[in-house]
């Protein structure tokens, strides 16, 4: 009632635009109703918080004083409740943040002169909640036109602890969204004024005050501007040296935080320009080993994190830290690091034991993410389709040093941070380091205490890695005869020992330091069969009752097989009536991982699964667990993608699964189209678009293993009828997946799909978009094939295609490079062109000199493999057609030859024909020629084809 009673007695009038000047006073009718609101909307109840919240933004959006009602009550309300304060505060926030381009000026600038007066506010939680919305409204108008307020902030360190306070508090804000606008020439580089004022309050009595001033300046450490190289004497003495006449440095400070702030700021400077560090070498690496010591686990945590840092940087590493490692008496640097890596007392009261008949909670369900099916050249790969992508290549790191990821614990400890710096120092030091760990585990390993010994079996796993026989040694790093090397005999096998420890943490942790040795363990096959012990260990504790325990058993399972590849062949049949067993006792998380051990298992193992015992054992489960799945259960995808990865290894065996899965995933389609329809009718939450894509990947799946036989099996269908509507679905994902299945369609059953081509034909044309990579390399992919089947019936519409491919195939380049994100696309395009070349060569004249560059340049970076030769085959028809026009590109068509090692010889014959016509074409300018393309081409050339 009161909602409608509001709506009546004090509807808000849109103001004049002109008239929301500096002199605005709130209506008072209207600031209580607004106070009812937002004191209302946090009441407890969810959908009265919605529909409070929906009137908060109706209001937000349609009155064009409403954030003036906002800044009112949050600055000037203090007689109103904080928490009400605050909650205006944050709603100020977000007004400015998602639609700072729709307020007036004059609201903009009536916020930046009202909000400043609350840096000083009585009470923290105001002057906090002031700074976030400070630094919202300068990130999205910029200093530049706020120009008083750094200065303001500045002098507010002049004033009274709550100014003072307060505008740390927007300055570390401000500095944290934004360190680089500090530095900007054209606002007067405001850092060269804030720098010494931050200084001295690295000394103030006020503990708040230290932290904050430290925490400030250690947002610059990584640009490391003019402003702190200037004062950087005065910074670093300031942090690391006695205070005068007040006792203790910060790196000393008595406050945890402050100390904190320290090390973390030690460690950005490390990692940034660690040579500004050389005067103090010697002092940072025995505070660091003071800090390891340190009470506080917080101080103790940043001292390990500051360790590996240090060791990205391993010659610098080993400079500074074997120093400490060769102390007489021996340090107490290593232990200390082992110790720091025993569970603390609290993780042990929350472990559980014995828990598999435990119901999953919601939040122990990980999200279930579906990258979608891509095709060609994109296959295994991720594009983003929601932004430019990093240009730069970057190797995607590999999580499996972390234990704690391995085992599902998302919160960073003392013992992870620990961990990680042993692993680091080992990587840095290699063999060097063993000796001076070895000792320290022995006894660890032998403690009547199951922490310290669960610590020492930790430890064997971190410095793993960087022992593995396999991995190069690091450089410059002293040897140590053998390394782990010669003891590894001995602790594989008590290793497999502790799988049967009765304490589940032991067990735990030693699958996952059994995975990190799964390189060595099957390298030593088949003259030390360590792997038939460790494999019958690691599936014993699959079937574990810790869920804990079944999680790492998972994970160590898929990284042994993975490394034993077709060393796992003759364990097949234990292996899939192990994964069965666990199939039938886990709880919903744990049988994800099932699923992903499986998947491991059959793309290692590929052919050989092909056993009618086997195959029988292996899908009579996942068939009959996904027939019972229901139709909101989001745990099914993951199945899917087993399934799909099984169909791939059995190939045309999957046959007689093929039909009732293919109707299972096809009737999910249909029936989260027909709910999607719904629920736009009634303006209701559409339903997870990956009950469409995920069934829809899963099919393509199925077609690709079964190839032209599944025929039969899609006539059975309404296959045709959602592919249609999928590829024409308004959400990106599931058009990817519906072009993901088109593609595989025409290659393998094309003539079955042919009489709807029309209508896919159009979609596909509709989606040869770049800025959806994803979505628009699916259907470039899928138009390749479709051209590889259809030849010369696609004449009439070829002028059309290409002028859809030319803005692909010429994306902007930058610095004559690719962006990563549209390489994969980019390849696929090349390969579509050479497809439609095969038929249509002639056609496709008109605009060759409009794409023949840059696709000659792509067709050199595709793999050999049938795709490629297709392409090429469109790229001889095209140089035989037009000779003339493409002859210019002679120097990227030999780069582009020269990188095929081994091409099928019907296409050896037509590149060795164009080569030799290439030579005599050029008759005697040939030798100038060829003397002048690069090198690596004319080595390929030679190696791959004898010319020259």
């Amino acid at each position: 009632g009161w909602v409608l009673l509001f709506s009546l007695r004090f509807s808000l009038t849109p103001l004049p635009l002109f008239d929301i000047i500096m002199s605005w006073q709130p209506n008072p009718a209207t600031y209580q109703e607004i106070l009812r609101l937002l004191s209302q909307s946090q009441v407890g109840v969810n959908v009265i918080q919605k529909s409070l919240h929906q009137q908060l933004d109706a209001l937000a959006k349609t009155q064009a004083d409403f954030c003036l009602y906002l800044c009112e009550i949050l600055v000037k309300g203090q007689s109103v409740d904080s928490d009400v304060r605050q909650v205006a505060g944050l709603d100020l926030k977000n007004v400015v943040h998602d639609r700072i381009t729709q307020l007036h000026p004059d609201v903009v600038n009536y916020i930046k002169q009202a909000i400043l007066p609350a840096v000083g506010d009585e009470l923290r939680d105001i002057r906090s909640t002031a700074g976030t919305v400070i630094a919202t409204v300068a990130g999205a108008v910029g200093f530049a036109r706020w120009p008083e307020l750094l200065t303001f902030l500045m002098g507010c360190l002049n004033s009274n602890k709550n100014f003072i306070e307060g505008a740390f508090n927007a300055l570390l804000k401000l500095a944290e969204n934004n360190p680089q606008s500090f530095d900007d020439a054209s606002i007067g580089s405001p850092l060269n004024a804030l720098i010494p004022k931050l200084i001295p309050f690295f000394s103030h009595e006020d503990p708040i005050f230290r932290e904050y001033s430290i925490t400030i300046a250690k947002q610059f450490l990584l640009l490391l501007p003019n402003a702190l190289l200037v004062n950087f004497p005065a910074y670093i003495n300031a942090l690391l040296l006695p205070r005068a006449g007040a006792g203790a440095s910060c790196a000393m400070d008595p406050s945890v935080d402050v100390r904190r702030r320290v090390l973390q700021s030690l460690t950005l400077m490390v990692v940034s320009k660690p040579d500004l560090l050389a005067p103090f070498y010697t002092q940072v690496i025995g505070y660091i080993a003071l800090m390891l010591r340190d009470a506080e686990e917080d101080v103790a945590m940043e001292a390990c994190e500051f360790i590996a840092a240090l060791s990205e940087k391993p010659e610098l590493c080993r400079q500074l830290i074997r120093p400490v490692l060769n102390q007489n008496p021996p340090s107490d640097f290593i232990p200390l690091i082992l110790k720091h890596m025993e569970y603390s007392a609290i993780d042990v009261t929350l472990m559980n034991e014995n828990d598999e008949h435990v119901q999953d909670r919601p939040t122990d369900l990980p999200p279930v993410i579906n990258e979608g099916h891509l095709g060609g050249a994109a296959a295994g790969q991720h594009l983003d389709d929601e932004a430019g992508g990093d240009e730069e290549d970057e190797e995607d790191e590999e999580d499996d040093d972390d234990e704690a990821e391995e085992q599902g614990e998302a919160e960073w400890t003392l013992r992870k941070s620990a961990g990680a710096a042993l692993d680091s120092l080992a990587s840095a030091f290699g063999a060097e380091l063993i000796p001076h760990v070895l000792p320290h585990l022995d006894a660890k390993l032998n403690s009547p205490e199951w922490p310290s010994r669960e610590a020492a079996i930790l430890a064997l796993g971190a410095i793993a890695k960087s022992m593995d026989p396999a991995a190069p040694p690091a450089a410059g790093a002293a040897g140590a005869a053998g390394g782990l090397d010669a003891f590894l005999p001995q602790i594989v096998p008590w290793l497999v020992v502790m799988l049967s420890d009765p304490k589940a943490l032991i067990r735990s942790i030693t699958c996952w330091t059994i995975g990190r040795y799964a390189g060595w363990i099957v390298s030593r096959l088949p003259q030390e069969n360590h792997f038939q012990a460790v494999l019958g260990g690691v599936m014993q504790r699959i079937l574990d009752s810790t869920k804990k325990v079944q999680a790492a058993a998972c994970s160590t399972f898929s990284v042994l097989v993975e490394a034993a590849g077709v060393h796992a062949v003759p364990y097949l049949g234990p292996i899939i009536e192990n994964l069965n067993l666990a199939q039938q006792r886990y709880q919903q998380r744990n049988l994800i991982r099932i699923y992903d051990a499986l998947t491991a298992v059959v793309e290692v193992v590929g052919p050989a699964i092909r056993q009618p015992a086997l195959e029988q054992a292996l899908m009579t489960p996942l068939s009959a667990r996904l027939s019972a799945s229901k139709p909101d259960d989001r745990s099914v995808f993951p199945l899917m993608w087993a399934i799909n990865s099984v169909a791939q290894a059995m190939g045309p065996d999957f046959a007689p699964w093929a039909l009732p899965i293919i109707q299972h995933a096809l009737g999910m389609v249909q029936n989260t189209l027909a709910l999607k329809m719904v629920a736009k009718q009634a303006g209701a939450e559409i339903p997870d678009k990956d009950f469409i894509a995920s069934p829809l990947d899963l099919v393509a799946g199925i077609v690709e293993a079964l190839k032209e036989p599944c025929v039969p099996l899609l006539a059975q269908t309404n296959i045709m009828a959602l592919l249609q509507e999928a590829v024409k679905d308004d959400i990106p994902p599931i058009r990817q997946s519906g072009f993901g299945l088109l593609g595989d369609l025409a290659q393998y059953c094309y003539d079955f799909m042919a009489p709807h081509i029309g209508g896919l034909f159009q979609a596909l044309m509709a989606n040869l978009d770049p800025h959806f990579p994803s979505v628009c390399n699916n259907a470039v992919w899928a138009l390749g094939h479709v051209a590889l089947k259809a030849r010369n019936q696609l004449a009439p519409a070829i002028p059309q295609i290409v002028e859809a491919l030319l803005p692909i195939i010429n994306v902007e380049r930058k610095d004559g490079k690719v962006p990563r994100q549209y390489r994969p696309l980019l390849q696929n395009a090349s390969i579509t062109l050479g497809a439609l070349a095969i038929g249509n060569a002639p056609e496709m004249g008109p605009s060759l000199t409009r794409f023949s560059r840059h696709w000659i340049g792509q067709l050199a970076t595709l793999h050999d493999d049938p795709e490629k030769a297709d392409a090429f085959r469109g790229l001889c028809a095209l140089i035989r057609t037009h000779p003339a026009a493409i002859f210019p590109e002679v120097p990227f068509i030999l780069a582009a030859i020269s990188t095929w090692a081994a091409p099928p010889e019907d296409l050896r014959a037509d590149l060795n024909t164009i080569l030799g016509g290439i030579k005599t074409q050029l008759g005697a300018q040939w030798p100038q020629f060829y003397g002048s393309l690069p090198q690596d081409v004319r080595d390929r050339l030679l190696k791959n084809f004898q010319y020259q």
